[in-house]
């Protein structure tokens, strides 16, 4: 199983997402079931203070358009950060920056139109 990512329409009041459009093909990818440990939660982003990444070690990420500048910054330290990541979850650099890259893209998008971003 993968994780995947969605750009979401969040209602302001209750929270919820409202409606869901998939991100298609390999930029939709975060990673597998695997990397919820070996890369989101692992030791070294923990430590690089990427708690909201680090949430996905056993859970989904929901980022509303006020949180995009957040987590865009999680991405920014993890990317500086990548080769120690790696190591730290036995991963190749390649895979992490490709990872993270689709996170920011995905908040990209989101933050063009309005949106918010669901990783799960």
């Amino acid at each position: 199983m993968t994780l995947s990512l969605w750009l979401v329409r969040i209602d302001p009041d209750s929270g919820s997402v409202l409606e869901a459009e998939p991100i298609e093909g390999d930029a939709g990818i975060v990673g597998t079931e695997d990397s919820r440990g070996t890369l989101w939660s692992n030791p070294a982003v923990v430590a690089l203070g990427a708690h909201r990444l680090a949430g996905l070690g056993d859970g989904s990420l929901l980022v509303g358009p006020a949180l995009i500048p957040d987590v865009r910054s999680e991405c920014a330290r993890v990317l500086a950060n990548a080769g120690e990541v790696a190591r730290a979850g036995g991963l190749s650099e390649d895979y992490v920056v490709l990872r993270v890259r689709n996170v920011v893209r995905a908040l990209d998008a989101a933050e063009v139109r309005g949106m918010g971003v669901l990783v799960e």
